[in-house]
């Protein structure tokens, strides 16, 4: 395929407005449907917005609890590679102990019998 000497790229802005509005419609759609975790898309639309349109990361880092999460954001990219995939693994880690945590906590439940 042969280029045309006038087509130009897509900047980033738009690439960018695009992947916003369609993580926004997919959290609007998940939180009515059950089945699609609608929260992370939303706060994934508002990390990529705050990320590429400056004033929309200024406004969302003067939120009393956003601005605290990306500013952890910008932390974790400033990581090296080792470090990024240490990060993740110990969030893993995380996440099992406490998924066994609340299945422990569930099964202890008093007054909860199971049927033979």
């Amino acid at each position: 395929m042969k280029k045309r000497a006038g087509a130009a790229k897509p900047s980033g802005s738009i690439v960018a407005s695009l992947l916003v509005l369609a993580c926004v419609a997919i959290g609007v759609v998940g939180l009515v449907l059950p089945i699609i975790p609608g929260l992370i898309f939303l706060a994934l639309a508002a990390v990529i917005a705050a990320r590429h349109f400056p004033w929309v990361g200024a406004r969302l880092r003067n939120h009393r609890s956003l601005g605290r999460h990306l500013n952890r954001a910008d932390g974790f990219v400033r990581l090296s590679l080792p470090d990024k995939i240490r990060v993740a693994g110990l969030l893993c880690a995380k996440a099992l102990l406490d998924g066994a945590a609340c299945v422990a906590s569930l099964l202890r439940k008093p007054g909860r019998r199971v049927r033979s």
